[in-house]
């Protein structure tokens, strides 16, 4: 079994995120003249993605009831995360605005935010499975492809830009991030 390696080739650039977020937006705007509801659920999943930083198991497990955006809420909880931990995410107005609009515009009972097409929880699998798809119809390169939200790959390539630049940027260190990879990924 070959190791999974993290070159900066298997991260998303700036440009190739706009790509990625301007065709799901693309696609729901279309799904949604259709009465379709997997381009709108698509696109949210990877808004979440890229706005949280969230792993693909944290994405599929997560509950309506998870989500908080009431007035002056901004955040969602992540229960049983990585090692069982529970946490607390922020996120933008942009990101709580579209969550918004899928919970008006979804039809399905679920009590999870993602549901398959047949109403189900969506796996971790499901997850990966939308993550590959939009990345090919948006045209990002195969290698990027390979190994987004793959399954047997880590979801590193938006967790580390989220978290590594968001905390770079912010003038913070991460302890257990080598001083070198700050300036690969950010």
């Amino acid at each position: 079994m070959s190791q999974w390696i993290v070159t900066p080739d298997k991260f998303l650039t700036d440009e190739e995120s706009k790509k990625l977020r301007r065709m799901c937006e693309e696609a729901a705007i279309i799904s949604k003249s259709k009465g379709n509801q997997m381009a709108v659920r698509n696109r949210l999943i990877i808004e979440m993605a890229l706005g949280t930083g969230l792993r693909v198991s944290e994405l599929a497990n997560l509950k309506i009831d998870d989500i908080h955006i009431r007035k002056g809420q901004n955040s969602l909880t992540v229960n049983n995360g990585k090692g069982g931990k529970h946490r607390v995410v922020g996120f933008n107005n942009k990101l709580k605005t579209l969550i918004q609009e899928y919970l008006d515009y979804r039809k399905s009972m679920s009590s999870y935010l993602f549901a398959s097409e047949r109403g189900e929880k969506m796996t971790r699998f499901g997850v990966g499975r939308v993550f590959k798809t939009m990345a090919a119809k948006a045209g990002l390169d195969s290698n990027i492809q390979s190994t987004l939200y793959g399954i047997h790959t880590p979801p590193i390539f938006i967790r580390r830009p989220v978290t590594t630049c968001g905390w770079f940027k912010n003038s913070l260190v991460i302890p257990a991030l080598p001083p070198q990879l700050y300036i690969v990924m950010c």
